[in-house]
């Protein structure tokens, strides 16, 4: 685990990805997550004040869901670089970073053309960003651990190839949902590597099943799996689709 933490901090450059797998996502269904967010939050299976996006990397997305219903957001994030980058964009705004695509999508998704006011209500709600390691028994150390309302993850126990390695993620992730609380979660499908610029990282070939499977056993109850294969292969990554999943920490 180790060497996949400086596999990241070497190789995974947040400007590169956010262009990329964000502003130009070459995704058969690049808005996935947003989507999923979205669909919960409006069926009322997302409900609470904490939200934490656990490995937010150099996007919103949760962020920009959660903001509508009035969350305050807490962005984490293994690498300085991805902090760095949130940071920078909760400072200055689109000059920093254009996430124009994105903040549209979401605002037609509320019923609006216009997504200019998606900016401040997204400033607003992020309350902090900090560090997340969901390799160590205390994923927010050197703070102390918290637990939210609503946990957020996607695209993150992908890093891991190692199965022990998923299922010490899992438990970490689960550990920050109080009890009562909520956990939704992506993923990519099958995957065994995605590639950044000219930089080739692995990913771990994992469905909803195993991720069914990981998180039962990290104490939560899963209520939904949906899985979207893609009708055509995807550049720069062997992945077959992504799946999400919505899963409850019992009281």
């Amino acid at each position: 685990m180790a060497e996949i933490k400086k596999l990241y901090e070497e190789n995974f450059k947040a400007h590169m990805y956010a262009k990329h797998y964000v502003k130009e996502s070459k995704l058969e269904y690049p808005f996935f997550m947003e989507d999923f967010y979205h669909r919960l939050f409006e069926e009322g299976k997302l409900k609470g004040k904490t939200l934490i996006d656990v490995g937010c990397g150099p996007s919103l997305r949760a962020a920009l869901i959660g903001s509508r219903y009035g969350c305050d957001v807490y962005c984490a994030d293994l690498l300085e670089n991805n902090r760095n980058f949130i940071r920078n964009w909760l400072d200055n705004g689109q000059s920093a970073f254009d996430y124009s695509g994105q903040f549209k999508h979401v605002a037609q998704l509320e019923g609006n053309d216009d997504f200019g006011y998606l900016e401040e209500r997204v400033k607003k709600c992020v309350k902090d960003v900090f560090y997340c390691d969901i390799m160590s028994e205390n994923p927010l150390h050197p703070r102390p651990l918290r637990q939210f309302d609503i946990v957020t993850s996607s695209l993150v126990l992908d890093c891991y190839p190692d199965q022990a390695d998923y299922l010490k993620g899992a438990k970490s992730i689960g550990s920050l949902v109080r009890p009562g609380g909520y956990l939704a979660f992506g993923s990519s499908l099958s995957c065994s590597y995605y590639e950044i610029g000219d930089k080739t990282l692995p990913s771990t070939d994992v469905d909803g099943a195993k991720a069914k499977k990981a998180f039962t056993e990290a104490g939560l109850k899963v209520l939904q799996i949906n899985e979207y294969y893609y009708k055509n292969p995807v550049p720069g990554t062997d992945g077959k689709g992504l799946f999400t999943l919505y899963a409850i920490k019992e009281i």
